[in-house]
């Protein structure tokens, strides 16, 4: 496959019409294109690059980037897009091709070719190798999006347990709730003295998302954790009802609101006092938690410094095959096949019952945008869908989150899940709109991140709730990002999420430390424009067709497995009255 790889990179001649930027054609001086390159972090996803240094008459030069990216997702429906859309930058640089040096324009878009004019540049190729290319290339794209053979597997690692022994110790706290469930959170010490800050910072409390640790990576050179602790917060992690510790068999996430929440923050209050208020950071489920807590009555926003939820809020918005999926009876199937265990062993090695692997064999039938060569992997995501973007972890963080962190994956809060993603926004166990009616009780200071690629919940997340608050809390601090490259969970998990995520949930927290959480506002400005504008969202879409329009062949697809699993299910039931 090296070779012939080799065989499909080539030079590229000829000009480009960019009338906006310069009125002449730019001509190509210089230019490469390596098709279908492999990352081993996604092994089924084939990568197109194109590279072209273009002179103009002016004495200008400039610099086209393109990339395509080649996914079999359900099978070959998207190759036209994805084979007819590259994604481009344009830059002004310097003269010297190499150091690529930027004088101030940098455009970022995307371009569409026509099929007959994708299959002109294939007719006008020329060279000896012409037909060796064509060959290869239509290989390519049969191994890519019909057999759907991995180039290579994902890259195995082997831990080391040198970042597990260097990690900041932490304290365990058992909670029992006021349901009288047993929880328990862990506590870190920030180690630094006050009088190092001059001042008595808040402690953080952390929420996590559905089953999956994304505050403490001991794999990972720094994660959210580390960076609170050095500026000088204590941390506090909670580990509710729905993590693999404390799996439960009953319960739903206004269960963690109303229960689990409030009990770790009076937990926090013991050791502070009661006056004392807690900075909240909060992902996905813990997110929709957390709103839970304030709006339904359980936590008072006065216990709150400020809040910040990643792909999170008292809205819920999903890409487009997550909400088909949660339209669909997928969920009552999954409970029924689950029995009385609700809670699915994840791990290869986990001895399970026929009815859980049945459901996980299932599970890997589920079409999800990027696939994956680890099993516990395409289990969860077919569950869930893609909770992050493969190419953003390292191989470390990978085996990690996969072999050690997520062994269990406890399913009795879906039925509530599905309810809130069907209808968009936080609702009860029952379904009614308990939570929205009561935007009085978001007296807090709040920012909301989304990543810009979008995976599993979209950005229109953020920016519904970024809207709400500002319209009906105008007196705090309400502030929206939207971080390009990422998708869901690797916003706190991935390589970069230090230096691209984690400056804005710090400056956030430091800000409100600051005491500039409320802001004195005229009531022109209050009743204005700005609080009422609910315009379109720009970040909506954002990232590719994962929110697309609804595709009839993906609901054929998705109807067609749902009939799948019904006959598996029947199977199922057969061969239980065959055992009794």
């Amino acid at each position: 496959m090296r070779k012939s790889l080799v065989t499909l990179k080539g030079k590229v001649g000829g000009y480009v019409v960019f009338r906006a930027i310069e009125k002449d054609k730019l001509h190509v001086i210089d230019g490469e294109v390596k098709m279908f390159e492999v990352n081993y972090r996604t092994p089924y996803t084939q990568y197109m690059h194109y590279r072209l240094l273009l002179a103009a008459a002016s004495g200008s030069r400039y610099v086209l980037e393109g990339k395509k990216i080649m996914n079999p997702y359900l099978f070959a429906i998207f190759s036209r897009k994805e084979t007819t859309t590259l994604y481009v930058t344009f830059k002004r640089v310097s003269g010297n091709f190499a150091e690529d040096h930027h004088l101030g324009l940098n455009l970022k878009g995307k371009l569409k070719v026509s099929m007959i004019q994708l299959l002109k540049t294939l007719l006008s190729l020329e060279g000896n190798g012409k037909g060796r290319f064509l060959h290869l290339f239509l290989l390519h794209l049969l191994r890519t999006y019909i057999l759907q053979i991995p180039q290579g597997i994902h890259k195995e690692y082997t831990p080391t347990g040198s970042y597990n022994n260097s990690y900041p110790t932490s304290t365990f706290h058992e909670l029992e709730t006021g349901d009288g469930c047993i929880i328990s959170c862990r506590r870190w010490n920030s180690g630094h003295s006050r009088l190092k800050f001059n001042e008595e910072k808040h402690p953080v409390l952390l929420l996590n998302g559905h089953s999956t640790e994304s505050f403490c990576l001991p794999t990972e050179p720094n994660d959210l954790i580390r960076t609170l602790l050095t500026e000088g917060y204590e941390i506090w992690l909670l580990q509710p009802r729905l993590h693999p510790l404390n799996p439960s068999n009953n319960f739903t996430i206004e269960d963690i609101g109303r229960y689990d929440i409030p009990a770790v923050i009076s937990k926090i209050c013991e050791f502070h006092g009661p006056s004392m208020k807690v900075h909240v950071v909060a992902h996905c489920v813990g997110g929709l938690a957390i709103h839970i807590a304030v709006m339904g009555g359980h936590v008072s926003p006065t216990q709150i410094a400020s809040l910040c939820c990643t792909n999170s809020s008292m809205f819920f918005k999903l890409s487009t095959l997550a909400t088909v999926k949660m339209w669909l009876p997928l969920v009552s199937i999954s409970m029924a096949l689950l029995g009385k265990n609700k809670t699915l062993p994840l791990l290869d090695t986990s001895k399970a019952s026929l009815r859980h692997r049945l459901l996980m064999y299932i599970a890997r039938w589920i079409p999800r945008y990027e696939r994956c060569t680890c099993n516990e992997c395409e289990v969860f995501s077919g569950i869930f869908g893609n909770t992050f973007w493969h190419q953003n972890l390292t191989p470390a963080m990978h085996h990690w989150l996969n072999k050690q962190s997520t062994t269990k994956l406890p399913m009795a809060a879906f039925p509530h899940l599905r309810k809130i993603c069907k209808s968009g926004f936080i609702v009860d166990s029952k379904g009614n709109n308990s939570y929205l009616i009561h935007p009085e009780r978001m007296a807090v200071s709040t920012l909301y991140i989304s990543g810009g690629r979008s995976l599993l919940v979209t950005p229109e997340t953020t920016f519904l709730a970024n809207k709400y608050v500002k319209l009906h809390r105008p007196g705090f601090t309400h502030e929206r990002v939207v971080v390009d490259g990422f998708g869901h969970s690797d916003l706190l998990i991935g390589e970069e999420s230090c230096k691209e995520v984690f400056p804005y949930i710090v400056s956030h927290i430091r800000l409100c430390e600051e005491g500039k959480d409320i802001v004195m506002i005229n009531k022109e400005k209050k009743d204005g424009k700005e609080a009422l504008d609910w315009a379109a969202d720009p970040y909506h879409g954002y990232g590719g067709f994962e929110s697309c329009l609804f595709s009839p062949w993906l609901v054929l697809f998705l109807v067609l497995l749902l009939v799948f699993m019904v006959a598996e299910l029947l199977v199922l039931w057969w061969l239980n009255l065959l055992c009794n």
